[in-house]
């Protein structure tokens, strides 16, 4: 089964660094446009969110819906 992408646009108003993947790449939790979403496990946007938080700038994100919440599956700065 096909997973949907739900794609919005809105700014990082909340985030949460979790513990490292197993490999020691970061991993965290998201609020963007009142939707809690956790980044997948060592993706390279992972190492941008710090950048992207700081700025304040806008993000497009693409997301998808899991058993246990949202995965984030890409992060854009607008």
């Amino acid at each position: 089964m096909a997973r949907k992408l739900l794609e919005t646009k809105g700014k990082i108003t909340d985030s949460k660094r979790l513990n490292n993947s197993v490999n020691g790449n970061p991993r965290f939790n998201l609020v963007i446009d009142g939707v809690m979403l956790t980044t997948k496990s060592d993706y390279a946007y992972c190492y941008n969110i710090d950048n992207l938080i700081n700025k304040g700038c806008g993000v497009t994100i693409k997301y998808y819906e899991t058993k246990t919440g949202y995965r984030l599956e890409s992060i854009k700065e607008i």
